[in-house]
């Protein structure tokens, strides 16, 4: 449930209306844990209000916090997973884009067809693992180009 409350909080603070009304949020949240309980101690037991009143804010802003703290690491646990995925796109696009370069130097025209089709399949290739939700089939006239 915490990981959930955490993608959610993630999402919503994208953006900066996100944060606003999040802050909103817990804002009236806090507001309204202090009211409950301060109406339900004040009820039960109203000679040690106060204590009882300081230990349920204290809790209630301990939970806040943490959940708080919990999506902050999870937006840096993503943040740091497409570092890494951009990282790999780099690493393996220019590996193929630096044997397309060294092609040009070769002496035989055949080689230089056959370096830089496959120098274009192992760009397809990382694209497709890396980003498998785009790994759709290019237009025929797409496809002839390459």
């Amino acid at each position: 449930m915490l990981k959930r409350l955490g993608n959610f909080l993630v999402e919503t603070t994208d953006d900066a209306l996100g944060r606003a009304l999040l802050v909103y949020a817990i804002t009236l949240l806090s507001g309204l844990i202090v009211f409950a309980a301060d109406f339900a101690v004040e009820t039960i037991a109203p000679h040690h209000a106060s204590e009882y009143l300081a230990l349920i804010i204290g809790v209630s802003f301990g939970v806040i916090t943490f959940v708080e703290v919990q999506a902050v690491q999870q937006r840096r646990r993503k943040v740091y997973d497409d570092v890494r995925t951009v990282a790999a796109l780099n690493h393996n696009v220019r590996n193929a884009l630096q044997s397309i370069q060294y092609a040009a130097h070769l002496a035989a025209p055949s080689e230089h067809l056959q370096i830089i089709n496959e120098s274009v399949r192992r760009i397809d290739d990382t694209l497709r693992d890396l980003f498998p939700a785009i790994d759709q089939e290019p237009p025929s006239n797409i496809r002839q180009e390459l």
